[in-house]
């Protein structure tokens, strides 16, 4: 009776519209505590089972259902080393099958983002930021069918990205069914590394040298609700505004905000979000917190001073904007590890107005309760999951235009393009005989499928039955994507 429960459970929310999506009401952080959106106002949960000090990551269905939470099980991660790792936890509080060992640190301000995979109802990436050396960045997946619909991690650790810092965010793409994935570069020069997510699996989409630098690599980066802007903070670096183009995955028109200065009364860049318009971002230090107007003709002149804190023993940490429209912000001891219970680190600063002016946003310090659980500088890393398509813009081929650069280094040429009746690949030193060739429509829907039987230096594909439009061509041998093709057929 229990698996029949659970898995109606999880198909429940495979059923409902995209347009009723509530995959942020479910936030699970800290000491063990969580907050539920469902309610107004906010309910706070207790029985969740986690102790992390600044990542973690939840998911809910599309109904608010809680799907599954990631964090670390201990934030003293320099008296228990078992703990630098993310363990990924069902909605029912066991740890999921195979997720008791993601690559992980508790303290990694963005370690762990969660992201729907496109066009499958009930499986997700789980990015997540470990250290080997330095930090690196890393993909698990979860597939909420399994287990009776718990869950279960089927692929597990996946490396992606060497030398990255903290940083980690993503944005639906313009077509309002992929994803970009950013995150940060370590390595010089400072830079943003660009995945792009859909129907045909993770691919990278090349970097953009930012203004930034090796100093402004602590910190959030944080993407507006309608995803046309971007906030870096400066760690002891330089905090910038860029423009982001969600056709494109392109950064454009850095705008400098702010400087750390070191001296007395100064403190490291840290937390950042935006108001819901995108006209209103607000940074924090570890001990103030600004608000800077992005429709005014100097946008760094326009900060305004909202609050800083009494305690010098006391950081203000990462900000959030919650489904309610109010930005919510963390805070803790500097010692996490020694950090006692009080009204300092069990309530959370609140932005009860955050599209208004100056201090009219109404911020409340200390004024959420977490019903005494404990938190400490960390939020969980939520993407605006409900944004959609950018009208008047076809997106699908911008995006597609760029597929064409996954093809392995031109180990493969595929003509004529655009194509009538049939196309033609041909091989460059490559060992075609295995290799699984699939023509893709724009939504991910398998048209064409044949395998090659010969080490023939050409392939030959009648597309002849194929609607006129634009397609993938995705090539994949011993179960590797070995390379992606844009291709167009015409009437």
């Amino acid at each position: 009776m229990i698996r029949v429960i659970i898995t109606v459970y999880i198909l429940s929310f495979c059923a409902v519209s995209a347009s009723a999506q509530k995959l942020d009401y479910h936030w699970v952080f800290g000491d063990s505590v969580g907050i539920n959106f469902n309610t107004n106002p906010p309910s706070v949960d207790t029985t969740r089972i986690i102790m992390t000090q600044e990542v973690s990551a939840s998911i809910s269905g599309d109904t608010g259902n809680l799907l599954f939470y990631v964090g670390c099980p201990n934030v003293n991660y320099i008296t228990f080393p078992g703990s630098e790792k993310y363990t990924v936890r069902s909605f029912n509080d066991s740890i999921m099958f195979g997720g008791d060992s993601l690559a992980g640190h508790s303290s990694v301000t963005q370690g762990l983002i969660i992201l729907p995979i496109p066009f499958d109802s009930v499986k997700y990436y789980i990015f997540h930021i470990g250290v080997a050396g330095t930090y690196v960045l890393n993909y698990s997946v979860v597939d909420m069918l399994l287990n009776g619909g718990l869950g279960e991690v089927t692929v597990s650790n996946v490396l992606l990205e060497d030398s990255v810092v903290e940083k980690m965010h993503a944005v639906k793409a313009a077509n309002g069914k992929d994803w970009w994935l950013v995150c940060m570069s370590w390595k010089t020069p400072t830079s943003f590394i660009k995945y792009k997510l859909d129907s045909t699996g993770i691919h990278f989409k090349g970097k953009y040298i930012c203004g930034q630098t090796d100093d402004s690599s602590t910190g959030q980066l944080i993407f507006s609700k309608d995803g046309s802007k971007v906030v870096s903070t400066g760690g002891i670096g330089t905090t910038y505004l860029y423009d982001f183009d969600r056709c494109s995955g392109e950064f454009s028109n850095p705008v400098f905000l702010d400087q750390y200065v070191s001296g007395p009364g100064t403190s490291v860049r840290y937390g950042c979000s935006f108001s819901p318009s995108g006209q209103f971002v607000y940074l924090s230090s570890e001990d103030s917190l600004w608000q800077f107007d992005t429709y005014a003709s100097n946008i760094a002149s326009s900060r305004q001073f909202i609050f800083t804190i009494p305690n010098n023993n006391y950081l203000l940490g990462q900000q959030m904007l919650g489904t309610d429209g109010r930005i919510y912000i963390a805070s803790g001891y500097i010692d996490a590890v020694a950090a006692p219970f009080d009204s300092l680190n069990t309530h959370l600063h609140v932005i009860n107005n955050p599209d208004n002016l100056g201090v009219s946003c109404n911020f409340m310090p200390y004024s959420f309760s977490l019903q005494g659980r404990r938190m400490y500088s960390g939020l969980p890393n939520m993407p605006n999951y409900n944004l959609g398509k950018l009208e008047g813009v076809n997106c699908d081929s911008i995006l597609a235009a760029g597929v064409d650069d996954q093809n392995l280094q031109n180990k493969f040429s595929v003509y004529p393009n655009p194509a009538r009746d049939k196309v033609h690949i041909k091989w460059k030193d490559v060992d075609a005989k295995g290799i699984t060739i699939e023509l893709l429509s724009m939504e991910g829907k398998g048209i064409i499928n044949i395998l090659t039987d010969d080490k023939d230096s050409e392939t030959t594909i009648n597309v002849s039955t194929a609607t006129p439009g634009i397609y993938i061509l995705k090539f994949v041998k011993d179960n590797q994507l070995i390379g992606l093709h844009k291709l167009v057929i015409v009437p």
